[in-house]
């Protein structure tokens, strides 16, 4: 039975639609980072009417780095949405254009079905998304508008899709620089790999060059901002890895993928049903020597999975850089297998992804209803909290969680026009908002450990500003509220009284004195 392609059309934006409901009809969508996004798209908003920011903040627009996604949420703020609906706007269109992209990709090869979309859709719901790493997941769409463009027009580049390649490029750049290199380096590939054998035919040589070249070349002038953005960012902090397992565990345990404790059955599942999925394929076409032109994406995604296993931890302010190459490599895995089944198999991979996607997103329901019932309780205790005050978040939530959703909640208080003294976005060159000098809590203060002086950074921060720290926002202890505030505050802690709790996830306390 042959399933007509206007009906496959309406099956996937049907299974795609219904991937938006958990965005819609929770409350919030329980991103890492996406509060504190949302926070400082608010203070660049509102800079010139609230005097406390003024005093407090500095703006500046990064040469590179988080631009589309904060630059979409001041625009979203500036036209009265709520701050909770921008977020959900935000993620819905990062999912939209990340499975519009895929679609693109997959029908530059028209001998490929169509049912070959569906097998996106495990990877809508990654691991950048979830915590809110929004100018990057804007960014990773055009990752696919570069694969579809290069086999649309390998060999035969004009100045019209050059253009638009150009224009992807930029696209790009804006969002992350991440995001930009990952395309250039697979457009690159890509193009050697479609051309390269015509280098060593006389003839055919100077032609084969130029079609290298050209679509290359048009990555180039975005280097330049991003260099400047490299200069102010020239830290690198390496992995170290014990063993062979901690160094491949990343992706054997599909980390792109993995976003709470209760979906590591799933993701582990996918990896390896893509490995034996990838072998047999791979077996048979060394077999029967049937190379096509999608295989021009077998190096890039494997590159890009190694400089995943291999990357640094940091480079300058940027982090988590492992995960994000991992999503790259994936999604190129993805578009390869899919491109290069054979065609009676593609309906059962179609069917599998869309196994796969339901049960991804069944185990990850309950964590998304925790995570909603935590931040419905700081919005409601955050009312005591008035404009103008001093705030700081304390987080002990548990380092096994893969997505920590509490980790910035603070700046979803209602009391907008509040100063957060860990805004790790303002003690940062690459956002849009910075400290001045002297308010972020502590330049190497990061998280509250018992091997870091919770106490000794308020001390200092407290003889820089002159200002006392006015509310403490405890967030997932472990022990009842009292008993956690003295932890961290041996010496000072009766000099802040605890104006509500909702237990076990959140108090606010006080200063007092």
């Amino acid at each position: 039975m042959v399933i007509r392609r206007p009906v496959i059309t309406a099956v996937w934006w049907c299974l795609l639609f219904a991937l938006f409901i958990p965005i819609w009809s929770f409350p919030y969508f329980p991103s890492s980072d996406g509060p504190s996004h949302l926070f400082n798209a608010y203070v660049f908003v509102n800079y010139e009417h609230v005097p406390v920011f003024q005093k407090v903040y500095s703006l500046h627009v990064p040469t590179a780095g988080n631009l589309a996604g904060h630059g979409l949420a001041i625009l979203f703020m500036k036209a009265g949405l709520p701050w909770d609906v921008c977020e959900k706007l935000l993620v819905t269109i990062c999912i939209a254009a990340l499975a519009l992209a895929f679609y693109y990709a997959v029908s530059a090869i028209r001998t490929v079905p169509p049912l070959a979309s569906f097998l996106i859709f495990p990877f809508l719901y990654n691991w950048p998304l979830q915590m809110g790493f929004w100018s990057f997941s804007l960014g990773v769409p055009f990752l696919f508008v570069c694969a579809g463009l290069v086999l649309r027009n390998h060999g035969r580049w004009r100045a019209r899709p050059l253009i638009w390649l150009f224009l992807v490029a930029g696209g790009a750049y804006i969002c992350h620089p991440i995001a930009w290199a990952v395309c250039a380096l697979t457009v690159a590939i890509m193009a050697v790999g479609t051309e390269g054998r015509q280098l060593f035919h006389g003839p055919e040589r100077g032609k084969a060059f130029v079609q290298i070249v050209l679509p290359v070349a048009v990555f180039v002038p975005f280097a330049i901002p991003n260099a400047l953005f490299a200069e102010q960012n020239a830290l690198v902090e390496w992995q170290h890895f014990t063993s062979i397992r901690t160094f491949l565990w990343p992706l054997y345990t599909d980390t792109p993928l993995h976003l709470f404790a209760a979906d590591s059955r799933p993701a582990r599942a996918l990896f390896l049903v893509l490995v034996l999925a990838s072998i047999g394929n791979f077996a048979r076409k060394i077999r029967k020597r049937n190379l096509q032109t999608a295989d021009v994406l077998l190096p890039p995604f494997l590159i890009l999975l190694g400089l995943g296993l291999v990357s640094p931890g940091r480079i300058g302010e940027g982090t988590f850089i492992a995960v994000r190459l991992l999503l790259f490599g994936y999604l190129l895995w993805a578009l390869w297998l899919v491109m290069t089944l054979p065609r009676r198999a593609v309906p059962v991979a179609a069917s599998i992804a869309v196994l796969f996607t339901a049960w991804l997103v069944v185990a990850r329901l309950p964590a998304w209803r925790a995570a909603n019932r935590s931040l419905t309780e700081i919005v409601a205790l955050g009312r005591s909290v008035p404009a103008n005050a001093f705030v700081c978040q304390l987080d002990f939530l548990p380092q096994t969680e893969t997505v920590r959703p509490l980790d910035h909640v603070i700046d979803l208080l209602p009391a907008k026009n509040i100063v957060d003294v860990r805004d790790y976005e303002a003690g940062r060159y690459a956002f849009w908002t910075r400290f001045r000098p002297g308010y972020f809590l502590d330049e190497n203060y990061i998280r509250v450990s018992s091997q870091r002086d919770f106490e000794g950074a308020l001390n200092r921060f407290e003889q820089r500003t002159g200002k006392h720290i006015d509310f403490l926002v405890l967030t997932e202890m472990t022990k009842p509220p009292d008993a956690t505030l003295r932890s961290v505050l041996p010496a000072r802690w009766k000099e802040y009284q605890l104006v509500r709790a909702a237990p076990p996830a959140v108090a606010i306390y006080r200063y007092a004195q």
